[in-house]
């Protein structure tokens, strides 16, 4: 090969190229007197030796745009120059976690010194609403106003992006970002509407790293809003997947299974530390706010004494102050009242047994366990 490259004369090589089908590099040169500027050849040695880490530099951590107030510890949570993923399903307060974490930005040096979060720079936050349209993207937007105490703030730049279409919002964000004087903070409300396809893996990833490439130029946070998918727990299509691998760091928000005015913020990974578990409360004619009582301990707990109270009371609707019910008796009403099958029956008088909630006679016969001192199941016997 080497003797036959050797004898191709100089302007042989365009006729190998045609026979072989190999497409050969053209260097574009401007027509004479057309005026045209030479194509600029992008330099990837260059970039390449940009790219090189020192090391002997002393490189400083990520600085925080947002921090965390945890057990007297302040934790880093949201960084220049990274991305944050907040997911969950529809209607779990994700928007609203979110909001009160701008809120404690905009309030900067002012907020209350006991806040779960605290602002840690100076500067702007952009929110772009891609999905909610103008009235509803309004009643967030009022929300981290009055979150704030302030009835308008200059470090606050809301826009509605939903008339726009996918290709527009990521060069209107880009714009927003360039034009914004100080900007730190960026939330991008609808990650999935800056796709054209949401399912096109592609385009996902595209994205992802265009959005990371903002945060690295401009020296910025940006976080971004994903709803959960329907079947599990993970951030939806391929852009959730690509997201969740990427982030700084991924929240989850989840509806509480049993209070539904409250929804637990949780840490689902993290390059940093990771966060406590927290919540957040919203009650009617109120403002949403973290709900300092709730913790890691006492959540189970209340789940657990709510579930003990429910055994109680079906419990006592079959174990009535006069009942003296058989073996056979009780199980058969367990499994009426709770509409469980036979054996799930049998655990249920155990529990009942080993909770204190009935009592097994010397007769063989189960009767409800009454506060000590009452008098009621004296001699009661046999009774149905």
């Amino acid at each position: 090969m080497k003797s036959l490259m050797k004898s191709i004369p100089d302007n042989g090589m365009e006729m190998l190229a045609g026979l072989i089908d190999v497409e050969l590099p053209v260097e574009e040169k401007p027509k004479k007197d057309s005026g045209a500027v030479p194509k600029v050849v992008e330099d990837y040695t260059a970039k390449f030796r940009r790219s090189i880490m020192d090391q002997l530099k002393d490189y400083p951590l990520p600085v925080p745009v947002i921090s965390l107030n945890q057990n007297g510890n302040t934790i880093p949570f949201m960084t220049k120059k990274s991305f944050s993923l907040w997911q969950g399903k529809q209607k779990s307060k994700k928007t609203t976690a979110l909001a009160l974490a701008v809120a404690a930005f905009i309030m900067g040096e002012n907020a209350p010194a006991d806040s779960l979060f605290q602002g840690s720079v100076n500067g702007s936050v952009l929110f772009f609403d891609n999905e909610q349209g103008e009235s509803y993207a309004a009643r967030t937007m009022n929300l981290i106003l009055k979150l704030a105490n302030v009835r308008s703030s200059t470090r606050l730049i809301y826009c509605d992006l939903r008339e726009f279409s996918p290709p527009e919002r990521m060069k209107i964000i880009q714009a927003g970002i360039e034009a914004t004087e100080n900007v730190c903070l960026v939330i991008i409300d609808g990650l999935v509407d800056l796709l054209t396809d949401f399912m096109d893996a592609s385009e996902g990833h595209f994205t992802t790293t265009e959005i990371l490439k903002l945060c690295s130029a401009y020296d910025i946070h940006v976080a971004g809003v994903l709803h959960q998918n329907k079947g599990d727990k993970n951030a939806r299509a391929h852009i959730g997947s690509i997201s969740s691998q990427k982030c700084e760091v991924e929240i989850a928000t989840e509806v509480d299974g049993e209070d539904r005015s409250q929804s637990i913020v949780e840490c689902v990974n993290s390059r940093g530390l990771p966060f406590e578990k927290f919540a957040i409360r919203w009650d009617k004619g109120s403002l949403p706010r973290v709900n300092a009582q709730w913790s890691m301990v006492l959540g189970p707990q209340a789940k657990a004494i709510k579930q003990n109270d429910i055994q109680k009371t079906i419990a006592w609707a079959i174990f009535t102050p006069l009942a003296s019910l058989s073996h056979k008796d009780a199980i058969e009403k367990i499994a009426s009242e709770t509409k469980k099958c036979e054996s799930t029956a049998k655990n249920y008088l155990t529990n009942y047994l080993n909770w204190g909630f009935v009592t097994k006679g010397e007769d063989g016969f189960y009767r409800r366990k009454d506060p000590e001192g009452s008098r009621v199941n004296e001699g009661q016997n046999g009774v149905n």
